[in-house]
């Protein structure tokens, strides 16, 4: 009878100890933001170290106090709800809970009318990325960037799955040599360039016969390599609360000479060719909230789309002028104000140097240069 009192003393003695042992979280992150007042036009776009708020037209940036959610137990300084000048980038510092680890982030403040039209391809920042037992590589992100210095657009692509098969085929810590790259030769400065590339290594090869070029608003998020489609998130994150008319730019491009065929199931042409479109979605009947490269043109979700025809998508050696219209899209979702007002549609914009490139089939060195893009929309003369 003596040993229940021990017994019950020794499970709390080793439950208060489980307690107590349970080590301080050690992520720095910011979780989410908001702004008093309801004017945030889309929600904050976060990456690892930068924060972007789109507010409305005419938006006092010069006094906002934005409210931080950071991951359990993490502290900001300045702390949360501060008053800060947005008239320039501000960047805050978040502690982990255990204090071992801290993050910097710059926090920018965009107009909206800012990031909604004009894509020129000037900005580009480098990403550096580790890989044990060998040097480092390197490859561009792609900017798009105010007349103030301030990044407005941040490019995806996917690089980032590129980077094993570079290790694999012992290709140099060079920029250029992933598929996707800024290029100083452009229209006028800089302009995109898209590469279709070919892995050599036996291993490489098993997990991507090809890797094309590509562009697209959103996120490129590795989820699984051996299927790159999936890893395209296009438009996410990308609210736009206008009603798309038209896109147009220029574009260069020179086809491969040998096509390859991964997936032959998905192959429709002998020949390789160019792609660019723009859907606009209602995110809150995408699965997800986004669009991949396996539905972004099929999905019930689409308002409208924008695609180049496949005749106007030829080669050409000089700079070369595009237009598309949008269009309903048969078979999918009626337009309306209020939901477009209500910051339910996406606007994903997708450029590859393949146009089959989701499915591993395109031609070895097909190659797209894009430049000067201009998204045209109904609201835009009267936000002039």
């Amino acid at each position: 009878m003596k040993k229940f009192p021990l017994l019950l003393l020794l499970s709390m003695f080793f439950f208060v100890s489980c307690i107590q042992d349970e080590a301080p979280n050690a992520e720095a992150d910011i979780v989410s933001c908001v702004l008093d007042g309801n004017v945030l036009k889309r929600p904050p776009l976060i990456e690892n170290d930068k924060v972007t708020l789109v507010v409305s037209v005419g938006v006092n940036a010069a006094n906002l106090a934005p409210q931080f959610e950071l991951t359990p137990g993490a502290t900001i300084e300045p702390p949360s709800g501060t008053a800060r000048n947005f008239t320039f980038p501000q960047t805050y510092t978040v502690t982990s809970e255990d204090k071992k680890w801290k993050k910097t982030y710059t926090v920018t403040v965009q107009q909206d009318r800012s990031i909604l039209s004009d894509y020129d391809f000037e900005g580009v920042s480098l990403v550096r990325v580790e890989n044990p037992g060998s040097y480092p590589y390197h490859y561009h992100q792609i900017e798009e960037v105010d007349s103030q210095g301030s990044t407005t657009l941040v490019w995806a692509s996917g690089n980032s799955g590129f980077v094993l098969a570079a290790k694999l085929d012992g290709l140099p810590d060079d920029p250029t040599v992933f598929p996707t790259c800024s290029w100083d030769e452009g229209r006028t400065g800089k302009c995109v360039k898209l590469v279709t590339c070919r892995p050599k290594a036996s291993a490489a090869v098993a997990l991507a016969p090809i890797a094309a070029g590509n562009l697209f608003t959103g996120k490129f998020v590795l989820e699984n390599i051996n299927e790159p489609a999936v890893c395209t998130h296009f438009g996410a994150g990308e609210v736009f609360p206008y009603r798309p008319i038209s896109l147009e730019g220029y574009f260069k491009y020179k086809a491969g000479a040998t096509m390859t065929v991964g997936t032959p199931e998905q192959h429709k042409h002998d020949t390789d060719m160019w792609d660019i479109y723009a859907v606009l979605y209602d995110a809150t009947k995408a699965t997800n909230s986004y669009l991949d490269g396996y539905n972004i043109l099929s999905d019930p979700s689409i308002v409208l789309l924008a695609h180049l025809p496949r005749e106007e998508r030829h080669e050409a050696d000089d700079w070369t002028h595009f237009f598309i219209e949008f269009q309903p899209f048969e078979g999918g979702t009626a337009f309306d104000e209020a939901k477009m007002k209500n910051g339910d549609y996406n606007l994903a914009i997708v450029m590859s140097s393949s146009e089959e490139g989701a499915y591993f089939n395109g031609a070895e060195g097909s190659t797209l240069y894009v430049d000067d893009v201009k998204l045209h929309y109904e609201e835009e003369e009267g936000n002039q």
